[in-house]
């Protein structure tokens, strides 16, 4: 990758979004320190949990709803609001999520 080039960085983080290694993805418009916006946000940087589970399918038998899936858009060339992603419920314990952004040339 070189300078000013469009990333778009998707998957499971395991990472809650208010975590410091999350800090590094996101813009700092959001608390972070990184050159990223994901749409997947109110408040901040909270959203829509992505990945839930009754506690029969953790080494830990421990019930959870939380947000560790996200799609990241490059700063530079999407812009800071944008639409809300879609969550189709799956088999596993994740919902499947897509988001989009109005890529903008530079």
């Amino acid at each position: 990758m070189h300078a000013g080039d469009v990333a778009i960085v998707a998957g499971d983080f395991n990472g809650q979004p208010d975590t410091a290694p999350l800090d590094l993805m996101y813009v700092p418009a959001l608390g972070g320190s990184g050159d990223f916006t994901e749409y997947n946000r109110t408040n901040g940087r909270d959203g829509i949990d992505t990945a839930h589970a009754n506690g029969n399918n953790t080494t830990t038998g421990e019930a959870y709803a939380k947000k560790i899936d996200y799609v990241f858009f490059s700063r530079n060339h999407a812009p800071l609001a944008g639409a809300m992603p879609a969550f189709q419920k799956d088999t596993s314990d994740h919902d499947m999520v897509t988001s989009t952004a109005q890529i903008a040339k530079n």
